[in-house]
């Protein structure tokens, strides 16, 4: 039995045992801790005899020995009406959905990851392209950031859109603007046939299609995923710094300091100053 080298999940009692055991736990690629819209607890929702407690952290990915939850939960599907198979089957391919969109005027931590996690970002002068953007669609009031950390593959921001950037929301314009600009790199380097896709409305993928938007609601929640984002670049396989506030690419050094090197940020404690 492979155990994740994240974390652990929940304590639950085995069948027949007085003794708590610990089951397997692995977090999705590409998903955040504690993610109340990342929404994979049990990929196969319906009653499993060894699953007693799902509510540790709500909405995190657990896959606990996916491939006997599969077993025991398509053994109890097996046996019920057709009715309650659909349902089931439905139910399943809604939680595999990541949601991406996000509304004006709610904050949010939000996720976009470049093409099959290509290192694209390592480039400082992309980060910048990203800088960029997001001072232009802070100055025009389109957007309010908060938090923000570049990685390689990925970005995370803690925002809000505020209206639209013409017909377009500031998200819209922020994935186009900057997804034409990195084309315009690679082609300049040889290496935009790595973004290849077959699409009939593009030819190119810089960013996926799967970005994530869970909606920021109270201070222990923004401390939570600020926390995250931080945290980011110098845990796990990263360590890009000596620690977060080290880490130029990143708000944590505003959180400590105080100090806006980027000139768009704005302290989200100020939003929410109570629990």
């Amino acid at each position: 039995m492979k155990i994740c080298r994240f974390f652990l999940a929940p304590r639950f009692v085995s069948p027949g045992s007085c003794a708590p055991v610990r089951a397997p736990r692995f977090v999705c690629p590409g998903s955040c801790l504690h993610e109340p819209e990342c929404i994979l607890t049990n990929p196969y929702p319906v009653p499993t005899p060894y699953v007693k407690n799902h509510s540790l952290c709500p909405g995190s990915c657990l896959h606990e020995t996916e491939q006997t939850i599969r077993e025991k939960s398509l053994f109890f599907l097996f046996k019920k009406p057709l009715s309650y198979k659909i349902t089931a089957i439905i139910l399943i391919m809604k939680k595999r959905i990541r949601k991406s969109h996000t509304s004006l005027g709610k904050i949010y931590f939000w996720t976009a990851t470049i093409h099959q996690w290509i290192p694209l970002l390592s480039e400082n002068s992309l980060k910048e392209i990203i800088i960029g953007s997001l001072k232009f669609l802070s100055g025009k009031k389109k957007i309010t950031v908060y938090g923000f950390v570049i990685m390689p593959n990925h970005i995370h921001l803690i925002w809000r859109q505020n209206n639209l950037n013409g017909k377009e929301t500031p998200k819209g314009s922020f994935m186009k603007y900057t997804a034409h600009r990195f084309q315009e790199y690679l082609k300049k380097t040889g290496d935009i046939n790595l973004y290849k896709v077959t699409a009939a409305n593009k030819a190119y993928e810089i960013w996926q299609r799967d970005s994530l938007g869970v909606e920021i609601y109270s201070r222990k929640v923004a401390k939570q995923k600020m926390d995250y984002i931080h945290q980011n670049p110098v845990k796990g396989k990263w360590l890009l710094a000596k620690d977060d506030i080290s880490y130029y690419y990143s708000s944590a050094n505003f959180y400590e300091t105080g100090v806006d090197e980027f000139v768009f940020l704005n302290n989200i404690y100020e939003v929410f100053d109570g629990d």
